[in-house]
């Protein structure tokens, strides 16, 4: 099944890269703004892919510490699979090798092709430890199992990504920005951030910002935030685009919550003037 698998593989990455992404993309884009990432190797996928070759030690380095940190709540079992864990290593460089903060450190969904490899690896290494029936060890079975149950009872007592009590540490947060986005009227057009997005289901039109020139000349409000992840885009774009909107004659700020800021468009001119202008 390995060699049937490779092919497949390739065939939807080649699929993906020069006909999905591009037909998916706005207008006379003709590759993925994840290419933006790897910038520092290169600006197609070959050159990328040589140049992280070429470095695949430091990229590596980077890697050590995303590694561990993943290890650490399978009381670094994995190891005990070292075959197993190497089908990661692909991926883990992949993603290590990013520019982008949050995917190089393997956090949030930047981890998620990679855990069901570490979960494997994880089994395969309990079934090898547990089959050390010698009373040194049942000794290290049983301090494993008891920092497996501690570490895990931990992350999820202090942990703030955890859902319920992020919501208990952010509640004032989300409910500031959710009455500023209560200001959009139903039927409006909306131009938002990634993030922002799903919150606007509830709304007629909603698209993600930056599109493309038209869009911004449709949108009747947009939702910006300065604080949060600015996918696609990088910090600096958003907080330029932020300083442009200030002194715009054409957009009026007309919400603010905790980095977020909530824009109207004051008059039909086309606002494209303003948030693509050189």
């Amino acid at each position: 099944m390995s060699i049937p698998t490779l092919l497949i593989s390739l065939i939807w990455a080649y699929t993906s890269w020069y006909y999905i992404i591009p037909l998916s993309g706005p207008e006379g884009q003709v590759a993925s703004r994840f290419l933006e990432r790897w910038a520092q190797y290169g600006d197609s996928y070959f050159t990328i892919a040589f140049g992280i070759c070429r470095n695949v030690w430091s990229v590596l380095g980077l890697a050590a510490f995303a590694l561990c940190r993943l290890l650490f709540p399978w009381v670094f079992l994995p190891l005990l699979a070292p075959g197993t864990l190497l089908i990661a290593l692909p991926l883990v460089i992949l993603q290590c090798a990013s520019e982008f903060d949050l995917q190089q450190k393997l956090l949030l969904h930047y981890a998620a092709p990679i855990l069901p490899i570490f979960y494997w690896a994880s089994v395969k290494g309990l079934k090898r430890l547990i089959s050390q029936k010698t009373y040194a060890g049942a000794g290290i079975q049983r301090a494993v199992f008891t920092a497996l149950i501690l570490i895990n009872v931990g992350y999820s007592l202090i942990d703030k990504n955890c859902y319920k009590f992020d919501r208990l540490f952010s509640l004032s947060k989300y409910k500031s920005r959710h009455l500023m986005l209560d200001q959009i009227p139903a039927g409006a057009q909306v131009l938002a951030q990634s993030l922002f997005v799903p919150h606007l289901s509830n709304k007629s039109d909603v698209r993600m910002y930056p599109g493309t020139p038209e869009d911004s000349e449709f949108a009747q409000f947009l939702v910006l935030d300065t604080s949060l992840n600015p996918w696609p885009l990088k910090q600096k774009e958003i907080e330029a685009t932020v300083n442009k909107l200030k002194h715009s004659k054409i957009w009026q700020k007309i919400g603010d919550a905790d980095g977020a800021s909530l824009w109207k468009k004051r008059t039909t001119p086309s606002a494209k003037k303003v948030l693509y202008s050189e």
